[in-house]
């Protein structure tokens, strides 16, 4: 995207960092993997939405890993939300990558056929 379009998005968008899950077996920033995390960065705030079938998507004691990585980002989204989605927009190692950050408008994003939104009200356990 050429630097007028992506200045015109950020004035009247919303930047998506799309974070997918790799098997042990084969943890890089090459490996397929699904789409299980969405950081939705709106202006100064940050919004977490994970997907509808993750108890199907994540194996083993990834799955304890994953549960421990949102407790931690739910904590830190409160005082850094701007430092979190950068961390997240940059993962290339572990069970969880970066798969893309791009802008989207403001008002097109609906994700909650296969996502549903991640917070504070959410035990991890209502997820899985």
């Amino acid at each position: 995207m050429d630097s007028t379009l992506q200045n015109a998005a950020a004035r009247t968008g919303v930047q998506v960092c799309a974070l997918k899950y790799c098997f042990s077996e084969a943890q890089s920033a090459t490996s397929t993997g699904n789409v299980i995390l969405l950081a939705v960065k709106d202006g100064k705030a940050l919004r977490l939405y994970l997907h509808r079938s993750l108890k199907e998507q994540i194996f083993g004691p990834d799955l304890d890993y994953f549960a421990k990585l949102l407790k931690d980002l739910l904590k830190r989204v409160k005082g850094s939300p701007g430092e979190v989605f950068e961390q997240l927009s940059n993962l290339s190692v572990g069970p969880i990558i970066t798969d893309s950050v791009q802008w989207i408008d403001a008002g097109q994003e609906d994700f909650s056929t296969s996502f549903h939104l991640y917070g504070e009200q959410t035990a991890f356990v209502d997820v899985i």
